[in-house]
């Protein structure tokens, strides 16, 4: 019979296992809660390592590019493959490439260039004899002795500027018969201004302003320096603003000219005014150059100037948008700018395909600026684009092939220059309208007001045209005869 004290150990173990047990049983639950924790907390690091790869992939690819946008940039970009001004590259150390024949060239005038110098004039003002008074060797001296010219001189010399002044006088008779008082007519604006300057001066003022860019302090010291006269500012000003409202006339009839010409090129380029961004544009062909100021670059630019496009020109322009939407009767990009783009995607990214493009535009260029374009040799030229825009290049360089869908986009621009002998390949003429802007600028800083940009691209469309048309252009007031 098993004793009472023995049950009584018995349930005490008992209990001691139960509570063992619970404990477990506790410490179960909390190692699944755990691990449940532990579960989550490496799922959740499972996918920061999935992106972490995909970070580290991205950023591993990321430095390729920068190391080649790194190696693109260190090649840089200067006005040999760029839209840059050739003023941008001063300083910069460039290895420049010589040609065989430029190699080979000695310094100085090369052999059968015609040199220039000054020639004997027939018509002299003055005459100065040297004549010796005594004999060198006897000491005798030669009063009444009569000699011969035995050598002529010249010097070409400026004689003392001075402003020359005419006074008016307004003379005023009586009629003997009815006693009235009678005056006579002063000219221009004499009646009502008793001193004014008058026309060759005020041309020169306009003419140092406007073609040799000298700011009106500049002017001012240079007319008193030599004229004697001291002009102020606000006389300066006058006077420019005078000529541009009374050749406005002319200004819109120079661009009339312009909207029936055959053959039309057309550039713009930044300019400040007040310290505002501003642009002058400018259209331009053989005969005449019309500029304008505006405060945008869009297309309503064009639209208030040409209102009903070009519709019978041929328009040369650099592949800019808002002069793309002009209606003309063809467009032809300029070669030099392409050819620039070409040289840079060579240089920068080593494209095949921009070094044979590079190559049809040299030969496009040269036949094009032919007084005769064969048309078996253009036939050839447009097959072979047409080949090598058909081409699927790589898509490996976003810039490329930026270019080639632009090509392929404007391939009937490329050519117009084979199909009219008189359209020039390149747009360089509109350039060299519109470089005038910059050197203004950088001479002046910037236009102060948007009336004094307005009243520059006037009397410049006027001066640039009266050159063209072979006109002295600081008479250039007398334009109104002949546009």
């Amino acid at each position: 019979m098993i004793s009472e004290k023995y049950i009584q150990e018995l349930n005490r173990k008992l209990d001691e296992i139960n509570v063992k047990v619970g404990t477990l049983e506790s410490d179960l639950k909390k190692i699944r809660e755990e691990n449940s924790v532990l579960k989550k907390e490496n799922t959740r690091l499972k996918k920061e390592n999935l992106q972490l790869k995909k970070n580290n992939n991205q950023l591993r690819k990321d430095n390729i590019e920068l190391k080649e946008e790194i190696r693109r940039l260190k090649k840089g970009t200067d006005s040999s493959n760029s839209s840059k001004p050739p003023s941008s590259d001063m300083g910069k150390k460039k290895r420049m490439r010589k040609t065989k024949n430029e190699q080979s060239k000695k310094i100085g005038g090369q052999k059968g260039h015609k040199g220039q110098h000054l020639k004997f004039r027939k018509e002299v003002g003055h005459i100065v004899e040297h004549e010796p008074i005594n004999c060198s060797g006897c000491g005798s001296y030669f009063s009444a002795l009569e000699g011969r010219v035995v050598k002529k001189a010249q010097v070409i010399d400026i004689p003392p500027v001075r402003a020359e002044v005419t006074e008016h006088r307004q003379i005023e008779k009586q009629c003997t018969k009815c006693g009235k008082r009678n005056t006579g007519r002063l000219p221009g604006t004499l009646d009502y201004s008793a001193i004014q300057y008058g026309e060759n001066m005020r041309q020169l003022i306009t003419y140092l302003s406007v073609r040799q860019y000298l700011p009106m302090a500049r002017i001012s010291e240079l007319i008193e320096a030599v004229c004697g006269e001291r002009l102020s500012v606000g006389t300066i000003a006058n006077t420019i603003e005078g000529y541009a409202n009374k050749l406005e006339k002319v200004y819109w009839k120079i661009r009339d000219r312009i909207a029936t010409s055959k053959v039309v090129g057309s550039d713009e380029t930044g300019a400040r005014v007040n310290g505002i961004k501003g642009l002058i544009w400018t259209w331009q062909n053989e005969k005449y150059t019309f500029q304008f100021a505006s405060d945008n670059r869009a297309y309503k630019t064009i639209e208030y100037c040409f209102n009903e496009g070009l519709p019978y020109s041929i328009l040369i322009i650099d592949r800019y948008a808002a002069q793309l939407k002009t209606k003309v009767k063809a467009y032809q990009l300029c070669i030099d700018h392409l050819f620039r783009d070409s040289k840079k995607l060579i240089e920068h990214y080593g494209s095949k395909w921009a070094k044979r493009f590079k190559k049809l535009l040299l030969e496009i260029n040269q036949l094009g600026s032919e007084s005769k374009v064969w048309k078996s040799k253009a036939e050839k030229l447009e097959k072979r684009l047409d080949r090598l825009l058909s081409e699927k290049i790589p898509k490996k360089h976003k810039e490329v092939q930026t270019f080639y869908n632009s090509m392929k986009k404007h391939r009937d621009k490329l050519t117009t220059c084979l199909d009219y002998v008189e359209v020039p390949t390149t747009n360089n003429a509109s350039e060299r309208a519109i470089r005038n802007v910059k050197i203004k600028q950088k001479v002046s800083t910037n236009f102060r007001s948007w009336k004094g940009a307005k009243n520059f691209t006037i009397i410049r469309s006027i001066i640039d045209t009266a050159i063209k048309q072979g006109q002295d252009p600081l008479k250039f007031y007398f334009v109104q005869k002949w546009c």
